[in-house]
């Protein structure tokens, strides 16, 4: 269940959904236009929470959301993009301009798919050959216009007369580097090549959206470095005329997508910090370390969902501990339900009302 009352057309609103592992940000820019950053899925029943939540509050899928965004090649990121795509039939597309090889070979490459060793990240790849499909199967929203985006440092996505979207990664750096990785897989038949991995997280696409007098930063997977990259190459190039009120915290909280300068420079002192968990791999995400960091930093922080695992035991995960027996002492749900963090805020208006459903919650609000 979600939210059901729907947005005014004089307010801004941001949602994030998460089940712990993946993400997805829905935005209303105002008069019944929308934007999604990513897709996650529920577990069990895999629905896909932006589509159920914007059909609860009776919105035209088909011809509200106008992009539809894939910040970068990681299945927790963008698991169910096809089928917003698919319902967004007025929307463009936007990924990174560069691309991982997941991306290069749906989009550009598909019958060459195997020899570029995209190993246990073919969910993505099967992600974007359905986008690649419905690209070649409808007209573009604007008649000469692609309807594909390549998102790069400092270019204007879209934009009204009222809002406008501004990508601001990956760097000129990043695509080189992605460049580079993407030639040294594409081998002759007999080569001996030593093929060279990028992380999808270097070639994110951060977002910065202008609403009105609204600033919101949106900052998918991207990680602080390397050098002229991620974080560095952004506060290094952009200086906005006023500091983001919201921002979605990069890379769950990690350590390694934090950067000084993005708090000082980019995100105003009273700022709404909004984050998804990751519960795979070794290290949960966010840590109360990380918590700590972030909640030092911003005048409220909130989480789609727990980062541990035991946080959320509902009947259907007790009974399975209950039938391993012993082998059950580290049972864990990586997706679970998908809560939902809400904050919205009429034009004109100071400050961010936010609401959350289960299994959302807040980690520090300022008193």
């Amino acid at each position: 269940m979600y939210f059901s009352d729907a947005p005014s057309d004089d307010e801004v609103e941001v949602s994030i959904f998460g089940p712990g592992r993946g993400e997805s940000c829905l935005i209303h820019l105002g008069k019944s236009e929308w934007i999604v950053i990513d897709s996650c899925k529920s577990r069990p029943d895999g629905h896909v929470p932006v589509l159920s939540y914007l059909d609860g509050l009776g919105v035209d899928i088909q011809r509200a959301v106008r992009l539809v965004v894939a910040t970068h090649a990681h299945d927790d990121h963008i698991e169910g993009i096809s089928s917003i795509f698919e319902r967004a039939e007025a929307a463009f597309f936007v990924l990174p301009v560069a691309m991982s090889p997941e991306e290069f070979a749906a989009l550009v490459v598909t019958d060459r798919a195997a020899s570029l060793g995209l190993g246990s990240l073919r969910r993505a790849h099967k992600e974007y050959a359905k986008i690649a499909s419905i690209l070649a199967s409808r007209p573009s929203p604007v008649p000469g216009v692609k309807a594909v985006i390549f998102a790069g440092q400092g270019r204007t996505l879209l934009d009204s007369a009222n809002w406008a979207v501004t990508s601001l990664s990956p760097s000129d750096e990043a695509n080189q580097r992605a460049l580079q990785s993407l030639a040294s897989r594409l081998a002759v038949q007999g080569d001996r090549i030593y093929p060279t991995s990028r992380d999808p997280n270097e070639l994110a696409c951060a977002l910065w959206i202008e609403a009105g007098e609204k600033r919101l930063l949106f900052g998918g997977d991207l990680l602080a470095g390397p050098p002229n990259c991620g974080w560095s190459a952004v506060v290094a190039s952009f200086r906005p005329t006023r500091p983001a009120s919201i921002f979605k915290i990069p890379h769950h909280g990690s350590p390694g997508a934090h950067h000084e300068d993005v708090w000082s420079n980019l995100v105003s002192d009273d700022s709404i910090a909004l984050l998804t968990p990751f519960r795979g791999g070794r290290r949960p995400l966010p840590s109360p370390t990380d918590v700590e960091r972030i909640a030092s930093l911003a005048s409220a922080v909130y989480a789609s969902a727990p980062t541990r695992p035991g946080e959320v035991m509902d009947v259907e995960l007790r009974r399975a501990v209950s039938a391993v027996g012993a082998l059950g002492h580290n049972v864990r749900r990586l997706g679970g339900p998908c809560g939902q963090v809400r904050a919205r805020s009429r034009f004109g208006e100071e400050g961010w009302r936010v609401e959350v459903l289960d299994p959302a919650l807040s980690h520090k609000v300022a008193s």
